[in-house]
């Protein structure tokens, strides 16, 4: 369309620059087959179990602990701008709060247990 891509300013952190380059370069369209190999997607369904395994994702994410799952998305938000060392103080910074918390205790009672882990999100 020659209008640019400024909405792909962040796909060279989400795949090769090189790929990115290719990309934004020659515009044209990628099969979901490639996306799934440059690493832009997790993962390629069939149309027919898309709904089902994003289903399947989404529980499998709320099953998770809480505090887990909000440190994780923190985490990988804010090291996206930092380098190496700064990211792995971010990331002792963000989790300490989890590895203190009763279900940072609870995950490795229950695992010791035997047991499926009850989240409390505090």
């Amino acid at each position: 369309m020659g209008r640019g891509s400024p909405w792909a300013a962040p796909l060279p952190w989400l795949i090769p620059p090189r790929a990115a380059m290719e990309l934004l370069l020659t515009a044209e369209p990628i099969t979901a087959q490639r996306a799934y190999e440059l690493g832009l997607v997790n993962k390629v369904v069939p149309l027919s179990d898309l709904v089902v395994e994003a289903q399947r994702m989404a529980m499998t994410i709320a099953d998770n602990a809480p505090l887990s799952v909000q440190a994780g998305k923190a985490l990988v938000y804010a090291s996206a701008e930092m380098g190496w060392t700064a990211a792995l103080d971010t990331g002792d910074r963000i989790y300490e709060r989890v590895y203190l918390s009763a279900d940072g205790q609870e995950g490795p009672r229950a695992f010791k247990e035997k047991r499926k882990p009850k989240w409390k999100g505090r």
